[in-house]
């Protein structure tokens, strides 16, 4: 009974956008694990990057006005594939206007303060897209990831 009572309190309150599909689960992407160093998971469940990674943010953002670079890192990290966006297959979101609304998304999920570090944080306590699919199972939710038809 409790848990039929989180299902409508999932789809009734406004802290759960993503599950009616108006904005999407944001977790980890196909080539995440193409930069993450292999056997990082550890301690409080960080892992740990290449090298090369936080330096290119640092050295490719460090100009940028906070708010621009945070857009340009959530693009670079969706057309990577280091990040994806998922999406319930039934949104009402058209295919179209996903990618930006995922790049908003990505860029709001990314901590205040220098882009580059902020970044490593945003992907060290990333979901694998597995947690997001469990979490929507009972309610036969599919989800899909966003297309991307933007180059960036």
């Amino acid at each position: 009974m409790a848990n039929d009572r989180f299902l409508i309190q999932r789809y009734a309150d406004g802290n759960w956008p993503m599950v009616r599909g108006e904005t999407p689960f944001v977790s980890t992407g196909p080539r995440f694990y193409e930069w993450a160093i292999k056997g990082s998971l550890v301690r409080c469940f960080e892992h740990k990057f290449v090298d090369s990674l936080k330096r290119d943010l640092d050295e490719g953002l460090a100009d940028l006005e906070e708010s621009l670079a945070r857009e340009v890192a959530a693009k670079l990290l969706l057309s990577e594939g280091i990040v994806q966006a998922l999406w319930v297959s039934h949104s009402p979101i058209s295919r179209t206007d996903r990618w930006e609304m995922a790049v908003e998304k990505v860029a709001s999920e990314i901590p205040h303060g220098p882009v580059g570090a902020s970044v490593i944080e945003l992907l060290s306590g990333m979901s694998a897209p597995e947690h997001f699919r469990s979490y929507v199972s009972e309610d036969a939710i599919d989800l899909e990831p966003t297309d991307i038809l933007v180059e960036c």
